[in-house]
């Protein structure tokens, strides 16, 4: 199934960051930004990569309670623009290249992974997770000593970029 050209469009086009966006992050090392992709992007890509998720899950088939504690606490699966096409054209959209980009003063930028995480009811304890519409995006620079909140919807997928 091709994506909607309204999609391609959405997650093409430049995130409008102001200079006080750009002057908080480097200051801070993380921003919170609202709308960083739209929600009709995220009602597009949701069931895509809740599937793929579920359909190369590495853990599939073992008990909650044969897993290791980080297994216990999130489905995960990692390079999942390898296993789609339509996601590999959100991991390497221009809108959130350009936006990293744009925050770190950098000339480009180069992704070091995506990664879907999906909380399993009755699993392991993320202090650090808090139930939110997966609206909006949140950055963090890796030396950043500020955990970052971890955005889900249910036990949908948590969307966190960081370097």
């Amino acid at each position: 199934m091709a994506t909607p050209q309204s999609i391609i469009k959405a997650i093409n086009e430049p995130y409008s960051l102001t200079s006080d966006d750009v002057q908080a992050f480097r200051e801070n090392g993380y921003i919170h930004l609202v709308g960083v992709l739209p929600d009709d992007v995220l009602e597009y890509y949701e069931p895509i990569i809740s599937k793929i998720t579920q359909e190369h899950d590495p853990a599939a088939g073992v008990a909650l309670e044969d897993k290791d504690i980080y297994g216990k606490a999130f489905i995960q699966l990692g390079n999942l623009w390898q296993h789609d096409a339509q996601v590999t054209e959100l991991v390497f959209c221009k809108r959130l290249a350009r936006l990293a980009s744009e925050l770190m003063g950098t000339a480009g930028v180069r992704l070091y992974h995506d990664q879907s995480l999906y909380k399993e009811p009755s699993g392991g304890i993320t202090l650090a997770c808090r139930p939110a519409i997966l609206a909006n995006g949140f950055f963090q620079k890796r030396d950043s000593l500020d955990p970052p909140a971890v955005h889900t919807a249910g036990n949908g997928p948590a969307v966190l970029w960081s370097w």
